[in-house]
């Protein structure tokens, strides 16, 4: 189990609520402990936690926050000298963890986004496509909105690769992926779970929105084979539901629509509504 994503799908007034009960505990310490043993240390706990979760500023607080503190405590234990030494100290360690924790954070948060995405076109990839299905699925139980899934392949695109090579279609691919970038709203979800194979997800869209939509994309990516000999069309397959059912089923059945697509003469648009979906609908 993955604990740092765990606590990071957390709200922020938990890791605020953590945040706090960690310093608590770092200053209860330090009133049990003897004052001749330093706990500096402990408020590492807090101020890491906190510039993971929150955000540097807030380390920073609560680092300042803890000196203060350590430093309160030690001048009436120690003289002004060794007190000073000591919060100083504390600052330049905290300070540290601070930086170190701040970078390592950023560095996590590529890491992650970069095993989602698709190294050639930068959308999200297959297993990504597949969290924002279940999202998706889960939301549409909740608010009983339609969702429509699709899938678009490219025709001939073997063609295009063996013609005029790999970097002219690894253009063409991106230039795909940006077309329909452009075209689809924000809480719209392309990936790419193929070698030429897109899968797009449009929540709250019926059929005839869907087609809309879809005219839209084939439109686009049609223009770009004109006067481009290194370009070709799509097919699109798209499933409506008006229902939650499981996602394999989903994405079985709008892999079908385009595939039928493809066996119909390619370079074409299907969009229908799952009966399943609708059956379902129906009974609630």
């Amino acid at each position: 189990m993955n604990i740092t994503a765990a606590i990071g799908r957390r709200s922020r007034v938990f890791a605020s609520a953590f945040t706090v009960t960690l310093s608590a505990a770092a200053v209860a310490a330090r009133y049990v402990i003897p004052p001749r043993f330093s706990v500096a240390f402990l408020f590492l706990v807090p101020v890491s936690f906190a510039t993971w979760f929150l955000s540097w500023e807030t380390g920073s607080l609560i680092a300042l926050a803890a000196t203060l503190f350590l430093f309160y405590f030690d001048r009436k234990s120690t003289d002004a000298v060794a007190a000073c030494w000591s919060g100083f100290m504390t600052l330049t360690v905290t300070g540290t963890f601070i930086y170190i924790f701040t970078e390592l954070r950023d560095v996590y948060a590529r890491l992650v986004d970069s095993s989602r995405r698709d190294p050639l076109t930068g959308l999200l990839n297959g297993r990504a496509f597949r969290e924002m299905m279940t999202i998706e699925i889960n939301r549409m139980s909740r608010y009983r909105r339609p969702l429509t899934i699709a899938y678009l392949d490219v025709d001939d695109f073997k063609n295009i690769n063996d013609r005029y090579g790999h970097l002219a279609g690894d253009e063409f691919l991106r230039e795909v992926a940006r077309q329909m970038t452009r075209r689809l709203r924000v809480i719209d979800c392309l990936a790419r779970v193929g070698g030429d194979e897109f899968a797009i997800v449009l929540p709250e869209t019926d059929q005839g929105a869907a087609q809309l939509v879809f005219s839209e994309l084939h439109r686009a990516i049609r223009h770009l084979s004109a006067g481009n000999p290194s370009a070709t069309t799509v097919s699109i397959g798209a499933v409506t539901f008006m229902a939650a059912i499981p996602a394999d089923t989903m994405i079985a059945m709008a892999d079908r629509a385009m595939y039928e697509i493809k066996q119909s003469g390619k370079n074409n648009i299907g969009v229908t509504t799952a009966a399943i979906g609708q059956q379902q609908a129906r009974t609630r």
